[in-house]
Protein backbone atom coordinates (compact mmCIF):
# COMPACT_ATOMS: atom_id res chain seq x y z
CA UNK A 1 0.00 0.00 0.00
CA UNK A 2 3.04 2.45 -0.41
CA UNK A 3 3.31 2.29 -4.02
CA UNK A 4 1.42 5.34 -5.24
CA UNK A 5 -0.76 5.69 -8.47
CA UNK A 6 -3.00 7.82 -10.25
CA UNK A 7 -6.99 6.98 -11.22
CA UNK A 8 -5.80 6.99 -15.25
CA UNK A 9 -3.17 4.13 -14.31
CA UNK A 10 -5.83 1.99 -12.12
CA UNK A 11 -8.43 2.19 -15.39
CA UNK A 12 -5.51 0.64 -17.40
CA UNK A 13 -5.37 -2.32 -15.06
CA UNK A 14 -6.20 -5.95 -15.89
CA UNK A 15 -8.20 -7.22 -13.82
CA UNK A 16 -5.79 -9.35 -12.10
CA UNK A 17 -3.66 -5.94 -11.44
CA UNK A 18 -6.66 -4.52 -9.94
CA UNK A 19 -7.70 -6.64 -7.01
CA UNK A 20 -3.85 -7.42 -6.56
CA UNK A 21 -3.62 -3.51 -6.30
CA UNK A 22 -6.61 -3.49 -4.34
CA UNK A 23 -8.28 -6.93 -2.72
CA UNK A 24 -6.53 -5.55 0.97
CA UNK A 25 -8.42 -1.90 0.78
CA UNK A 26 -11.13 -4.22 2.54
CA UNK A 27 -9.34 -6.58 5.12
CA UNK A 28 -9.16 -9.95 3.57
CA UNK A 29 -12.25 -9.36 1.04
CA UNK A 30 -10.59 -9.46 -2.42
CA UNK A 31 -14.15 -10.77 -3.46
CA UNK A 32 -15.10 -6.57 -3.25
CA UNK A 33 -12.22 -5.60 -5.47
CA UNK A 34 -13.04 -8.31 -7.71
CA UNK A 35 -16.94 -6.99 -8.12
CA UNK A 36 -15.90 -3.47 -8.23
CA UNK A 37 -13.30 -4.12 -11.55
CA UNK A 38 -16.83 -4.35 -13.39
CA UNK A 39 -17.61 -1.63 -13.02
CA UNK A 40 -14.54 0.60 -14.33
CA UNK A 41 -13.33 2.88 -15.35
CA UNK A 42 -13.74 5.29 -12.80
CA UNK A 43 -14.04 9.02 -12.50
CA UNK A 44 -12.07 9.71 -9.23
CA UNK A 45 -10.99 8.08 -5.93
CA UNK A 46 -14.22 9.13 -5.03
CA UNK A 47 -16.19 6.83 -7.15
CA UNK A 48 -14.12 4.22 -6.66
CA UNK A 49 -14.87 3.85 -3.13
CA UNK A 50 -18.28 4.61 -3.66
CA UNK A 51 -18.34 1.88 -5.72
CA UNK A 52 -16.86 -0.49 -3.25
CA UNK A 53 -19.48 0.40 -0.79
CA UNK A 54 -22.08 -0.51 -3.25
CA UNK A 55 -20.55 -3.75 -3.15
CA UNK A 56 -20.69 -4.19 -0.16
CA UNK A 57 -23.95 -2.70 0.10
CA UNK A 58 -25.54 -5.14 -2.31
CA UNK A 59 -23.98 -8.01 -0.72
CA UNK A 60 -25.83 -11.00 1.12
CA UNK A 61 -25.64 -10.53 5.07
CA UNK A 62 -23.22 -13.83 5.33
CA UNK A 63 -21.00 -12.21 2.91
CA UNK A 64 -21.20 -8.96 5.02
CA UNK A 65 -20.59 -10.79 8.37
CA UNK A 66 -17.67 -12.43 6.38
CA UNK A 67 -16.00 -9.19 6.04
CA UNK A 68 -16.70 -7.95 9.34
CA UNK A 69 -14.93 -11.08 10.75
CA UNK A 70 -12.02 -10.67 8.28
CA UNK A 71 -10.77 -7.56 10.43
CA UNK A 72 -8.48 -8.24 13.12
CA UNK A 73 -8.97 -7.55 16.69
CA UNK A 74 -7.30 -4.49 18.36
CA UNK A 75 -4.07 -5.33 19.66
CA UNK A 76 -5.04 -9.08 19.63
CA UNK A 77 -3.76 -12.43 19.05
CA UNK A 78 -2.65 -11.43 15.29
CA UNK A 79 -0.97 -8.17 16.12
CA UNK A 80 0.73 -10.45 19.16
CA UNK A 81 1.63 -13.03 16.42
CA UNK A 82 3.22 -10.47 14.09
CA UNK A 83 -0.02 -11.64 11.63
CA UNK A 84 -1.72 -8.05 10.53
CA UNK A 85 -1.77 -7.12 6.85
CA UNK A 86 0.90 -4.51 6.25
CA UNK A 87 -1.99 -1.17 6.61
CA UNK A 88 -3.61 -2.87 10.00
CA UNK A 89 -0.03 -3.18 11.78
CA UNK A 90 0.66 0.60 10.52
CA UNK A 91 -3.15 1.90 11.58
CA UNK A 92 -3.12 0.34 15.53
CA UNK A 93 0.76 1.33 15.48
CA UNK A 94 -0.63 4.91 14.40
CA UNK A 95 -2.62 5.34 18.36
CA UNK A 96 0.07 3.66 20.25
CA UNK A 97 -1.89 0.23 20.24
CA UNK A 98 1.72 -1.52 20.07
CA UNK A 99 3.27 -0.13 23.09
CA UNK A 100 0.57 -0.67 25.35
CA UNK A 101 0.94 -0.64 29.11
CA UNK A 102 0.03 -3.73 31.63
CA UNK A 103 -3.68 -2.19 32.70
CA UNK A 104 -3.91 -1.29 28.80
CA UNK A 105 -3.08 -4.88 27.94
CA UNK A 106 -5.34 -6.28 30.44
CA UNK A 107 -8.53 -4.22 29.41
CA UNK A 108 -8.19 -4.44 25.81
CA UNK A 109 -8.31 -8.60 26.33
CA UNK A 110 -11.62 -8.29 28.56
CA UNK A 111 -12.70 -5.75 25.70
CA UNK A 112 -12.50 -8.43 22.96
CA UNK A 113 -13.81 -11.40 24.89
CA UNK A 114 -16.95 -9.01 25.54
CA UNK A 115 -17.15 -7.65 22.44
CA UNK A 116 -16.76 -11.36 20.14
CA UNK A 117 -19.05 -12.57 22.61
CA UNK A 118 -21.77 -10.41 22.10
CA UNK A 119 -21.63 -9.36 18.40
CA UNK A 120 -19.62 -12.33 16.97
CA UNK A 121 -17.20 -10.19 15.26
CA UNK A 122 -14.27 -8.07 16.67
CA UNK A 123 -14.20 -4.38 17.40
CA UNK A 124 -13.83 -2.22 14.37
CA UNK A 125 -13.10 1.62 14.74
CA UNK A 126 -11.17 3.74 12.53
CA UNK A 127 -7.75 4.31 14.39
CA UNK A 128 -6.39 6.95 12.31
CA UNK A 129 -9.74 9.36 13.17
CA UNK A 130 -9.24 8.24 16.96
CA UNK A 131 -7.19 8.57 20.20
CA UNK A 132 -6.63 5.80 22.32
CA UNK A 133 -9.13 7.49 24.63
CA UNK A 134 -11.70 7.61 22.07
CA UNK A 135 -11.55 4.51 21.05
CA UNK A 136 -11.37 2.92 24.76
CA UNK A 137 -14.64 5.10 25.22
CA UNK A 138 -16.30 4.07 21.99
CA UNK A 139 -15.40 0.58 22.89
CA UNK A 140 -17.39 0.90 25.73
CA UNK A 141 -20.17 2.44 24.45
CA UNK A 142 -20.83 0.38 21.48
CA UNK A 143 -21.28 -2.51 23.62
CA UNK A 144 -24.70 -1.44 24.66
CA UNK A 145 -25.60 -1.29 20.94
CA UNK A 146 -28.55 -3.79 19.05
CA UNK A 147 -26.85 -6.66 17.20
CA UNK A 148 -28.08 -4.67 14.07
CA UNK A 149 -27.15 -1.26 14.91
CA UNK A 150 -23.72 -2.45 16.19
CA UNK A 151 -23.39 -4.49 12.31
CA UNK A 152 -24.21 -1.40 10.80
CA UNK A 153 -21.96 1.03 12.90
CA UNK A 154 -18.90 -1.88 12.42
CA UNK A 155 -20.09 -1.41 8.26
CA UNK A 156 -19.60 2.28 8.50
CA UNK A 157 -16.69 2.04 10.30
CA UNK A 158 -15.05 -0.45 7.37
CA UNK A 159 -16.08 1.96 5.05
CA UNK A 160 -13.81 5.02 6.58
CA UNK A 161 -11.01 2.85 6.82
CA UNK A 162 -11.46 1.76 3.23
CA UNK A 163 -11.59 5.41 1.88
CA UNK A 164 -8.56 6.29 3.82
CA UNK A 165 -6.40 3.69 2.69
CA UNK A 166 -7.44 4.60 -0.52
CA UNK A 167 -6.44 8.29 -0.55
CA UNK A 168 -3.31 7.13 1.13
CA UNK A 169 -2.68 4.44 -1.79
CA UNK A 170 -3.67 7.14 -4.79
CA UNK A 171 -2.52 10.21 -5.84
CA UNK A 172 -5.56 12.65 -5.00
CA UNK A 173 -6.87 16.11 -6.41
CA UNK A 174 -4.39 18.07 -4.51
CA UNK A 175 -1.62 16.79 -5.42
CA UNK A 176 -1.94 17.39 -8.96
CA UNK A 177 -2.84 20.78 -8.40
CA UNK A 178 0.56 22.26 -7.37
CA UNK A 179 4.02 20.70 -7.78
CA UNK A 180 5.55 18.50 -4.70
CA UNK A 181 7.98 21.30 -3.49
CA UNK A 182 5.48 24.16 -3.63
CA UNK A 183 3.80 25.10 -0.46
CA UNK A 184 0.07 24.81 0.19
CA UNK A 185 -2.91 24.69 2.15
CA UNK A 186 -5.81 22.00 1.86
CA UNK A 187 -8.99 20.28 3.93
CA UNK A 188 -11.48 18.11 2.90
CA UNK A 189 -14.65 16.91 5.34
CA UNK A 190 -15.72 13.58 5.53
CA UNK A 191 -19.09 12.55 7.36
CA UNK A 192 -18.05 9.94 9.93
CA UNK A 193 -22.27 9.36 10.95
CA UNK A 194 -22.65 8.00 7.40
CA UNK A 195 -18.85 6.75 6.12
CA UNK A 196 -18.39 8.81 2.99
CA UNK A 197 -17.21 12.29 2.05
CA UNK A 198 -18.92 15.67 3.08
CA UNK A 199 -20.37 17.80 -0.27
CA UNK A 200 -21.57 20.60 0.28
CA UNK A 201 -20.00 22.20 3.27
CA UNK A 202 -19.41 25.73 3.18
CA UNK A 203 -15.97 26.55 4.58
CA UNK A 204 -14.33 29.77 5.75
CA UNK A 205 -10.80 30.65 5.60
CA UNK A 206 -9.17 33.72 8.16
CA UNK A 207 -5.83 34.95 8.73
CA UNK A 208 -5.34 36.34 11.98
CA UNK A 209 -3.12 39.67 12.45
CA UNK A 210 -3.32 41.10 16.04
CA UNK A 211 -6.78 39.67 17.21
CA UNK A 212 -8.29 40.23 13.91
CA UNK A 213 -9.86 38.62 11.87
CA UNK A 214 -9.91 38.65 7.98
CA UNK A 215 -11.81 36.38 5.69
CA UNK A 216 -9.60 35.44 2.77
CA UNK A 217 -11.63 32.98 0.92
CA UNK A 218 -15.28 30.80 0.96
CA UNK A 219 -15.59 27.60 -0.39
CA UNK A 220 -17.53 24.63 -0.93
CA UNK A 221 -16.70 21.07 -0.56
CA UNK A 222 -16.98 18.60 -3.62
CA UNK A 223 -18.45 15.14 -4.18
CA UNK A 224 -15.26 13.99 -2.85
CA UNK A 225 -15.51 16.05 0.69
CA UNK A 226 -12.59 18.81 -0.85
CA UNK A 227 -11.91 21.45 -2.41
CA UNK A 228 -11.77 22.11 -6.51
CA UNK A 229 -8.98 24.55 -5.30
CA UNK A 230 -6.61 24.96 -3.11
CA UNK A 231 -7.46 27.10 -0.10
CA UNK A 232 -4.04 28.95 0.06
CA UNK A 233 -1.16 27.93 -2.84
CA UNK A 234 2.21 28.68 -3.48
CA UNK A 235 1.86 32.49 -4.77
CA UNK A 236 -0.83 33.20 -1.63
CA UNK A 237 0.44 30.93 1.71
CA UNK A 238 2.00 33.10 4.20
CA UNK A 239 3.74 32.29 7.68
CA UNK A 240 1.06 33.07 10.30
CA UNK A 241 -1.93 32.04 12.24
CA UNK A 242 -5.16 31.08 10.47
CA UNK A 243 -8.80 29.95 10.99
CA UNK A 244 -10.64 27.51 9.07
CA UNK A 245 -14.51 27.54 10.27
CA UNK A 246 -16.69 24.74 8.79
CA UNK A 247 -20.36 24.84 8.77
CA UNK A 248 -21.03 21.57 9.67
CA UNK A 249 -24.42 22.11 11.45
CA UNK A 250 -25.70 23.01 7.72
CA UNK A 251 -24.76 20.38 6.06
CA UNK A 252 -26.07 17.68 8.62
CA UNK A 253 -29.31 19.56 8.48
CA UNK A 254 -29.36 19.71 5.00
CA UNK A 255 -29.67 15.88 5.27
CA UNK A 256 -32.51 13.84 3.93
CA UNK A 257 -32.07 11.12 7.18
CA UNK A 258 -34.73 12.41 10.10
CA UNK A 259 -31.93 11.62 12.22
CA UNK A 260 -29.80 13.77 10.99
CA UNK A 261 -32.16 16.57 11.27
CA UNK A 262 -31.19 17.49 15.24
CA UNK A 263 -27.35 18.24 14.93
CA UNK A 264 -25.45 19.59 18.12
CA UNK A 265 -22.28 21.44 15.99
CA UNK A 266 -23.15 24.12 14.55
CA UNK A 267 -19.67 26.00 13.46
CA UNK A 268 -16.30 24.18 13.86
CA UNK A 269 -13.53 26.44 14.02
CA UNK A 270 -10.27 25.43 13.79
CA UNK A 271 -7.29 27.22 14.51
CA UNK A 272 -3.37 26.47 13.69
CA UNK A 273 -0.60 28.34 12.51
CA UNK A 274 1.62 28.12 9.52
CA UNK A 275 5.37 28.61 10.42
CA UNK A 276 6.83 27.09 6.68
CA UNK A 277 5.75 28.62 3.99
CA UNK A 278 7.13 26.14 1.09
CA UNK A 279 5.12 23.18 3.06
CA UNK A 280 2.32 21.54 2.95
CA UNK A 281 -0.60 22.03 5.40
CA UNK A 282 -3.71 19.45 4.91
CA UNK A 283 -5.88 20.59 7.78
CA UNK A 284 -9.29 17.96 7.56
CA UNK A 285 -12.39 17.69 9.07
CA UNK A 286 -13.78 14.23 10.10
CA UNK A 287 -17.24 14.67 11.63
CA UNK A 288 -20.63 13.51 12.86
CA UNK A 289 -23.55 15.72 14.39
CA UNK A 290 -22.32 15.48 17.69
CA UNK A 291 -18.33 15.41 17.54
CA UNK A 292 -15.39 16.32 15.26
CA UNK A 293 -11.43 15.53 14.96
CA UNK A 294 -8.88 16.92 12.97
CA UNK A 295 -5.31 16.84 12.19
CA UNK A 296 -2.00 18.11 10.41
CA UNK A 297 -1.79 15.78 6.67
CA UNK A 298 0.11 16.96 4.43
Amino acid sequence: MTRKVNIETVNGMSQSEFCAAFGDIFEHSQWIANRAFDQHPFASVAELHAVMVSVVDSSSNVEKLSLLRSHPELAGREAQAGALTSASTSEQASVGFNALSKDEIVEIARLNIEYQARFGFPFIIAVRQSTKEDIFRNWNDRLTNSEDDEANTALKQVYIIAQLRLEEMLNTAEDAMSSASAGKLSTHVLDTANGRPAAGVRIELFRIDNGEHRLLKTVTTNKDGRTDELLLAADTIQVGQYQLVFHIGDYFSGLVSAKMQNTFLDQVPVRFTISDANAKYHVPLVASPWSYSTYRGS
